[in-house]
This record gives C-alpha cells, structure tokens and sequence, in this order.
C-alpha cells in the first residue's frame, strides 16, 4: 500500500513512486480497473479529483508559478528532469517545443509538421545531404530578423555547424557561398569524399 508523502522520509517516497510507476508499466489495465473502483467507492474523491483538475485549467498562471517555485527551490533536479525528458523524445519535438517558446504566440510549426519534414529530407541535412543525428538543428530558411516566420513553409534540418555557420545570412546567399567553397577546395585538389 502506498503511504502518504506527509508520513514518509524522502526516500521511502521516491521507493513508493518508483514502485507506483514500475506496476503500472506491468499492468497498465489492472492499475486502470482498482482506480475505477477506487472512484467507484469514494465518489467525493472523485469530484474533488474533477474540482482539482477544472480549477488547473481554469488558473493555468497559478500552476506555471508552483513550478517556477518547486524550480527555483531545487534546480538539479530540474535540470535532471529536462535532460530525461529530452532523451525520451524524439529530435522533432525538442525542437518543437523550442520553437514554440521562440514563437510567443505567432504562428509555428506542430510537432506532426516538423516529423513530416524529417521524412521529407530522409533525416538528412538540407545543406550538405548528410544523415542527421539527435543534434539537428531546425534552420530558417529566411532568418527571423529579416521577416522569416517559424511556419512550416520557412524550415528546414540542417547540421547544427552549417547552421552556426548560416547565422542571419539568407538561405540562397548562404548556399552560394557553400558553392564558391566547394569550388575553391575542389580547384586546390582536396578531396570533398
């Protein structure tokens, strides 16, 4: 049975959850069916449960602030939790979700749009045609402080070198200068392969 935090050490609850997460991995359904019954027998939990949840919809300032507190109050273990997140997802909704912070409300690209690009570009560099790897960068194809928007349209995966290297420079101008770089190795006898 799980105890309650008030009436635990720091450790015993991090066991009770770890455990809590562990038997729902196991048997999601059977977890699933003991809360219907739970419910079934505690209605008042259950509306309270309800009352919580429309509230948290209701004041989402409220709880953006609780989790800049609980940040504030323990950073290393808010890094460490961005860093797990991160490793659990996939390179287009890391991106997505920075994308969406830079936005601030203007129109931006979804998380489905950006994987269908991907697939679009076969996870290859728009740029240099070679495969990506979890460090791709989304690159405007016309830069923000020239007018670009963060729609689906004005992006593109690039490796995260080529897209230092791009900086504000227009996609265009920016693929002839590769051009005239090419050129020049390929005249002084480098070999690109």
């Amino acid at each position: 049975m799980t105890k309650r935090k008030a009436d635990c050490t720091p450790e015993e609850w991090a066991a009770n959850l770890e455990y809590q997460r562990k038997s729902y991995a196991a048997n999601p359904e059977k977890v699933r069916e003991q809360a219907r019954k739970r419910y079934a027998a505690n209605p008042d939990k259950k509306r309270e449960s309800e009352r919580h949840r429309k509230y948290r919809l209701a004041n989402p300032e409220k709880g953006r602030e609780y989790s800049r507190k609980r940040r504030a109050r323990n950073p290393e273990q808010a890094r460490a939790s961005c860093r797990k997140w991160s490793a659990a997802r996939p390179v287009w909704v890391r991106a997505w979700y920075s994308l969406r912070s830079k936005a601030k409300g203007e129109p931006h690209a979804a998380a489905e749009e950006l994987h269908a690009l991907w697939e679009r570009q076969e996870g290859r560099c728009a740029f240099a045609g070679v495969p990506l790897g979890k460090d791709a960068h989304l690159d405007h194809v016309t830069p923000i402080s020239k007018g670009g928007t963060h729609t689906i349209e004005n992006l593109q995966w690039v490796l995260p070198e080529l897209n230092r290297a791009k900086g504000v420079i227009p996609d265009g101008e920016f693929r002839a200068r590769l051009k005239e770089l090419v050129r020049a190795y390929v005249a002084n006898g480098f070999d690109l392969v």
